[in-house]
């Protein structure tokens, strides 16, 4: 019946988030063997101390425990090269994310939805506009609302990902039917009657997603691109609570 096939995905809910914690260990495990090999070649990762300079040499995806909460976090490793010729990296923590095009007026019923189905893996739910370079007159500088989906590792990103895009697709193939169904359901409910805790609930609060943007940019290119981090540039390192912050030293960029 009824309550035994919700309690049937609840089953399977609990069992994909346990393989993804399991996952997500041994990647940890595996983040913390590249990091003793990189110490015991000479580059040993720095969290605090004196301010430190360095030109960037490289940079890849990691695995760090948050400095507050202990919990797994994705960030960039950047290596660096001192003047003197010795070297040493920083980790650098930044949330990976996506976008969601949402139906015009919708915006709250698809934040809570989001918010309860996928609490355990989302860091943050944001409101951004960005210009639909897929719009007719995108030329004209109008921007849409899109939220902006936050994780603390790129995993939970995948996992999330994964639930959504199937959800998506079928919107897209039903989108006239799906729009006339669900209007009339927004039009005799409240909000918390789209978003219950059944999941043919917030199924339906998930019907009002149209689109996920920028789902597969790499991660630490995101990052870089985000934060202006280039490779082959001198940098100040500098560091607060073991998290560091890079600021471009000008001055050995335009040494001769």
């Amino acid at each position: 019946g009824r309550f035994g096939q919700a309690r049937k995905e609840a089953e399977t809910a609990e069992e994909r988030d346990r393989s993804q914690k399991e996952s997500l260990e041994v990647l940890r495990e595996a983040a913390d063997r590249d990091s003793e090999l990189d110490a015991r070649l000479g580059c040993a990762r720095v969290t605090s101390g004196p301010p430190q300079c360095g030109w960037l040499t490289n940079f890849c995806p990691t695995l760090i425990a948050d400095t507050e909460t202990g919990a797994a976090r994705s960030a960039v490793d950047l290596y660096f090269m001192r003047m003197d010729g010795s070297a040493f990296r920083v980790a650098l923590p930044y949330c990976p994310y996506f976008f969601l095009a949402v139906a015009e007026g919708h915006m709250k019923e698809v934040e809570l939805a989001l918010r309860r189905q996928y609490d355990a893996h989302i860091a943050a739910v944001d409101v951004v506009e960005k210009i639909d370079l897929d719009a007719k007159n995108h030329l004209s500088g109008l921007k849409t609302p899109l939220f902006k989906v936050s994780f603390l590792t790129v995993q939970a990103l995948v996992h999330v990902r994964a639930q959504l895009q199937p959800i998506i697709a079928h919107n897209a193939a039903t989108a006239s039917t799906t729009s006339s169904a669900v209007a009339g359901s927004a039009a005799s409910g409240d909000i918390e009657d789209l978003v219950g805790g059944s999941s043919g609930g917030t199924t339906t609060a998930l019907n009002f997603i149209k689109e996920m943007r920028e789902y597969d940019v790499p991660y630490h290119i995101r990052t870089v691109i985000d934060l202006d981090i280039r490779a082959a540039l001198w940098y100040d390192v500098t560091f607060a609570d073991g998290v560091p912050t890079l600021r471009q030293n000008e001055a050995l960029a335009t040494k001769r």
